[in-house]
Formats: C-alpha cells, sequence, structure tokens
C-alpha cells in the first residue's frame, strides 16, 4: 500500500510537471466535451473528503441542480482538485471549507472559502508562480505547484482568478469561466 501511494504521488508530481512544460512551451490544447459541472464538483468534493478522512466540514451551495458547460474535464478537475486540496492542507483539523457554485446565462464561477493560515501579503505576487511556497506554510508538504497549474489551466480555459486572504483567518478564490 505505501508503494501504491509512492507511485500514485510521483505520477501525479510527473503530470504536473509537464502539464507546466506543455503550457510554457504553447501545447498545451483543450479537449473540450459537454459536462455536468456540478456533478463533477460533487465528485471531487467526495474524493476529497475520503482522502481527508473527514477531518474538515467540507459545504457546498449552488444555485442549480446541474450545469451543463463545454470544457476541458481534465483541465477543469486540476483546477478544483487543487483549489480544494490547498484549502484542506492549510487549515486546521475541524474547520470549515465552503465551496459555492454558481451559473449565469454565459458563464458559470465558483469561490472556495477556508479559515486556514491565510496568504500573506509579500507572497501573493508571486502566488501564481511554480515552485513558490508561502513563508507562513511551516512544515506543510507540497511542491508550489499548484497554484501554478491552476492558473495555466484557467488561461486555457479563457477564465480568471482572485484571490482575498488574512494572515490567521483564511483564504478565498474566485473562480470565473465562460461557459462555451
Amino acid at each position: 500500500d505505501k508503494i501504491r501511494v509512492a507511485i500514485k504521488g510521483m505520477t501525479s508530481l510527473l503530470e504536473e510537471v509537464l502539464l507546466i512544460g506543455k503550457s510554457e512551451a504553447g501545447k498545451l490544447t483543450l479537449v473540450q466535451s459537454e459536462l455536468d459541472v456540478v456533478a463533477l464538483w460533487k465528485r471531487i468534493i467526495d474524493e476529497i473528503k475520503m482522502a481527508d478522512k473527514e477531518a474538515h466540514q467540507i459545504e457546498f451551495s449552488t444555485n442549480v441542480d446541474s450545469c451543463i458547460a463545454r470544457a476541458d474535464e481534465k483541465l477543469l478537475r486540476q483546477v478544483m482538485t487543487n483549489l480544494l486540496s490547498n484549502a484542506v492542507k492549510y487549515s486546521e483539523k475541524g474547520t470549515n471549507i465552503k465551496v459555492s457554485f454558481l451559473t449565469r446565462k454565459s458563464e458559470y464561477s465558483f469561490t472556495i472559502k477556508d479559515e486556514g493560515i491565510g496568504i500573506a501579503p509579500e507572497d501573493k505576487k508571486m502566488l501564481f508562480e511554480p515552485f513558490h511556497r508561502g513563508k507562513n506554510i511551516s512544515t506543510r508538504q507540497g511542491t508550489g505547484l499548484g497554484l501554478s497549474i491552476v492558473k495555466r489551466c484557467l488561461d486555457a480555459l479563457g477564465g480568471d482568478i482572485k484571490v482575498k486572504s488574512q494572515l490567521g483567518e483564511g483564504t478565498t478564490f474566485a473562480v470565473r469561466i465562460p461557459k462555451d
């Protein structure tokens, strides 16, 4: 089991490095299909809750039962998984994480709000740079690739991201993506 976990971790890291390499080379291509973004969110939340062993309360709210959109599921999954995983990683056990999903005529958006350690103002400038890790993350594991991957995936999807954070109070990431 330990070997399987290690192999999965190494495979994930290689995929992240390849994604960044493709993006820098201008070879990141979209493979769009119709998908239900709400259903994808629910699957990702279930996966992260299971991996987290329910140590955090993850609340999901939405204004619709489903949202069919044309998108690249792999890139969208990268965005959602990285942001929600970071919320879990940088929040103490037992705290709340809120995921809100909204859809409008031409776009959908979501926010992920945690009660975690927050991001230092001086780190915000480098937040989406590869291998950058905040000064206040202490011993939490990571490569510093997650937010860089999020930004590159959103660029490919035509979306954008905003962040609000206070040290010791938490972070909110707000993402907006066009439907087509």
